[in-house]
């Protein structure tokens, strides 16, 4: 179908014909080109941008109107506003992480000449920090806070009377936890041949370290598909998929390292050739989240 306006082939002509030819004007010149699709498919990165727009917008809605003029006041000085610098923040976490840990209805009560109440709830669990000080983004204080999830209150004390104060709450990224509960069982005929396996959870942003690992004394000389060890574990919340590790090996194969990964908790190491080995730091972040700056004046 033509979707071309001006007469065809014209100098006034513009748009597409056909899904073949599209008409345009390029630096003042009237031109025609071959109309090509895209062939690429949006890479995972390119999903996981176009998936937290929505994403970061509906979490805006979920902000009061006091958690919206702290992110205005946050943006301020800069050429963007409070809801723009929202949703990056937001994006920028989504793209790499699981989740971004909204902190919302955040609200100083109970303000003394010396101390203010903070009101808040948190959508997870989390350590946190509050930066505090007497001029907004210049903070010179600091007070660790345990997020739960859900409603909290924690005191901001040895302040000095008459002040403005502004503060900052932002949870520091956290990790996901290893897999818990690793157990084997010999599929087969048992024998007396020794085997160690560790498993470690995946997410977008990386790998965790293993948790503890399983020793099985009974497993063949031989793993193969009739002779295996199968091995199961606990869901990690969060992750996407598990990396299972032979860690020993007595029998055959004798190579150790990573045998393969798996989408459920449970994996048979039928004889696989191990690749790389058990990762020695955690980088599978799960999900970070901070708020705008918020301000109260203490009592005279």
């Amino acid at each position: 179908m033509a979707k071309v306006t001006g007469p065809l082939f014209s100098i006034d002509a513009s748009g597409k014909f056909a899904d073949s030819l599209v008409f345009s004007k390029w630096k003042g010149l009237n031109i025609v080109r071959q109309y090509s699709k895209p062939s690429q498919n949006p890479t995972a990165k390119q999903e996981a941008v176009k998936k937290s727009v929505p994403a970061a917008t509906a979490m805006y809605q979920r902000l009061s109107g006091e958690d919206k003029d702290a992110w205005n006041v946050r943006a301020s000085g800069s050429p963007m506003s409070g809801y723009n610098l929202f949703v990056k923040k937001v994006m920028e976490t989504l793209t790499t992480m699981r989740a971004f840990s909204l902190v919302n209805k955040v609200e100083p009560l109970n303000i003394t000449s010396t101390s203010a109440t903070i009101s808040l709830n948190a959508k997870e669990d989390g350590e946190a920090i509050v930066l505090y000080g007497e001029k907004p983004g210049s903070f010179t204080e600091s007070i660790p806070v345990s997020l739960l999830a859900g409603e909290l209150d924690f005191e901001i004390s040895g302040l000095n009377p008459a002040q403005d104060y502004y503060f900052r709450v932002v949870q520091e990224p956290i990790y996901l936890e290893a897999p818990l509960n690793i157990s084997g069982n010999v599929e087969g005929t048992p024998e007396t041949t020794s085997y160690g396996y560790k498993v470690t959870a995946i997410n977008k942003a990386g790998e965790t370290i293993p948790g503890e690992e399983v020793l099985i004394e009974t497993g063949p000389a031989l793993l193969d598909e009739t002779n295996f060890i199968d091995l199961s574990w606990d869901p990690v919340h969060g992750a996407k998929e598990y990396a299972i590790y032979r860690t020993s090996s007595e029998g055959d194969p004798v190579s150790t390292g990573r045998i393969g990964t798996s989408l459920e908790t449970s994996f048979a190491d039928t004889g696989l050739e191990a690749n790389s080995s058990v990762p020695l730091e955690n980088t599978a972040l799960d999900r970070q989240g901070e708020t705008g700056d918020y301000h109260f004046a203490t009592l005279v």
